[in-house]
């Protein structure tokens, strides 16, 4: 007598695995045969599959892609907009986080991780230890008045 099918045994099944190798063995056959899925499209006309069956691919598709991890990368446009309000705002002296904190609706933490990635990507000068302000980077330029208020 088989063994009786469980929650166990159904969790062992590497789904993941096999779609991909499923997608790698469609993509090799390419040439071979029209409607194969490449990069999630489908070469034949949408009204070539049934529903159901576009469904699954979709699926089957966004599962086997890899799940991102971590933050997403910060955009330059807000880096800029962050240096010029950095800049604007360090002349006033102390609080400088909490300003700019309350200017972007966002956490004090965050504020900081912004600067300092607009530090290390060069839209404000390098920190220098025991001095509280920065100047321009390499990258930041004064040409825009409309970059310092905030496009979030």
């Amino acid at each position: 007598m088989p063994a009786p099918i469980t929650s166990d045994v159904l969790r062992r099944i590497p789904l993941g695995q096999i779609v991909a190798r499923a997608q790698a063995e469609l993509a090799d056959q390419s040439g071979k045969e029209e409607g194969v899925i490449v990069l999630g499209r489908s070469r034949a006309a949408e009204t070539d599959l049934e529903p159901a069956s576009q469904q699954a691919l979709q699926n089957a598709n966004a599962l086997a892609q890899p799940a991102q991890r971590g933050r997403p990368p910060l955009d330059g446009a807000l880096l800029h907009v962050v240096a010029h309000a950095y800049l604007r705002e360090a002349i006033n002296g102390a609080g400088l986080h909490r300003r700019l904190a309350d200017l972007f609706s966002r956490p004090e933490p965050t504020i900081k991780d912004w600067i300092k990635a607009a530090r290390d990507r060069g839209y404000l000068s390098p920190a220098v230890l025991g001095r509280r302000a920065a100047g321009p980077g390499p990258l930041l330029t004064q040409r825009e008045d409309d970059l310092c208020t905030p496009r979030i």
